[in-house]
């Protein structure tokens, strides 16, 4: 088994950009102001659009993984 730099993961970029949306939430940060163009139902959009391309992100990295993670 191979090791590969952390930032190279298919899974962890996944992982980071599925659940990106809650995490800002959750710290307070908004949309921007010239989001409310589009509607509520349209950040909706763009945040299941988001999650589901994570999602699809971690499948696929944890599919092709044939290497373990490291730091340095």
């Amino acid at each position: 088994m191979t090791d590969k730099f952390f930032l190279k993961s298919k899974t962890l970029w996944g992982g980071v950009i599925a659940f990106a949306p809650a995490l800002l939430g959750t710290f307070g940060v908004e949309p921007p102001d010239n989001l409310p163009m589009i509607g509520e139902a349209g950040v909706s959009f763009l945040n299941a659009t988001n999650e589901l391309i994570g999602a699809v992100l971690i499948a696929v990295g944890r599919y092709h993984a044939n290497s373990r993670l490291v730091v340095s």
